[in-house]
């Protein structure tokens, strides 16, 4: 089986993410037999034709960073083709999805396996939608994609043990998540959260509320996720606007997505009730949206206050970077 033999799709916040998953026979992980320049040649056409038929952001890549991913098909072919060994394949292929410059579009469901194959199980008892992705994951296994997580750590951490790459990849966790500061002078209180990773949600539920309960005393609130790249929206959604309302509060969010396949059967709740551009009324999209190869949903997005929250008063400011991104982006 080839390289790319599976890729899927799922939401994380607003934005879409690929699972580009290494799907490889057992031979090769046991007897390291290198794939062949056809197989290569192969795989990365299949990538190309699924991303082109399904990916939503190559108009943006163009606009903001001057790369024409699609017209570098050929560009991306003789790479593919002057590649020796897995090796130079892994990290071209690599070097590629680079190119995207979306960090949602990655190989990581190849090289931890594991994390991700646990991760959608545990969505499927909770919501059947994820099945689809569990029983994409089991076409492969981690016995084979271990064969390309061992290519991966080789190349980017030389170094360093296995299981330290791997706790750099799944998880943001850092010391001191949340950074506190009042400054009474200036009538400011200041906060600083490093990450929105879900493994932070349960520990910094308590920090959050004494924060914001105390903040609610000051003129000024400067909210700062300055490096922050995301995690869970619900940490922001569930644990932070709720402090500074006294009433339920709704936006209407407009979700573009491409009419194809592979959206049909990784997110069939994507095609109920679409709507149409000319229902959308906004006038300044992104011209790559009304040449017909997008659909468009609308969902209504709601805050709730916590129990006993009051309105802030005073003004907020939310410092961000370049760094923010998913989650904290939305």
């Amino acid at each position: 089986m080839n390289f790319y033999k599976q890729i899927a799709q799922h939401s994380f916040g607003n934005m879409m993410r690929f699972l580009l998953i290494f799907s490889i026979g057992t031979q090769l992980s046991i007897a390291q037999k290198q794939l062949s320049q056809e197989e290569k040649i192969a795989d990365f056409n299949y990538l190309h034709q699924e991303l082109k038929e399904s990916y939503p952001y190559f108009g943006i890549n163009k606009r903001a960073f001057k790369t024409d991913w699609l017209s570098n098909k050929q560009i991306y072919l003789e790479a593919i083709q002057k590649t020796k060994n897995d090796e130079d394949f892994f990290d071209t292929i690599n070097s590629i999805l680079h190119d995207l410059n979306n960090g949602h579009t990655d190989m990581y469901p190849t090289i931890i396996y594991d994390y991700f194959y646990k991760a959608y199980q545990q969505g499927a008892s909770q919501d059947t939608i994820h099945t689809v992705y569990v029983k994409e994951l089991q076409k492969t296994d981690s016995i084979r994609t271990n064969y390309w997580k061992k290519i991966n750590h080789k190349l980017y951490f030389p170094g360093k043990k296995e299981d330290s790459q791997e706790e750099h990849i799944t998880t943001t966790v850092t010391p001191q998540n949340i950074h506190i500061n009042f400054i009474d002078s200036i009538a400011t209180a200041m906060i600083h959260i490093k990450s929105f990773s879900h493994d932070l949600v349960e520990n910094d539920i308590d920090t959050l509320a004494r924060f914001f309960e105390k903040a609610h005393q000051f003129k000024n609130l400067i909210i700062d996720i300055q490096g922050n790249d995301g995690g869970s929206t619900n940490y922001w959604l569930d644990h932070i606007v709720p402090h500074l309302i006294d009433k339920e509060l709704s936006t209407s969010v407009v979700y573009a997505f491409k009419d194809s396949e592979r959206l049909q059967k990784f997110k069939p709740n994507y095609f109920e009730n679409t709507i149409n551009y000319s229902d959308i009324k906004l006038p300044n999209l992104p011209q790559e949206l009304t040449d017909g190869s997008y659909l468009f949903r609308r969902e209504d997005m709601t805050v709730s206050p916590t129990e006993g929250s009051k309105k802030y008063a005073g003004t907020i400011y939310l410092l961000v970077d370049n760094i923010v991104y998913s989650s904290s982006e939305t």
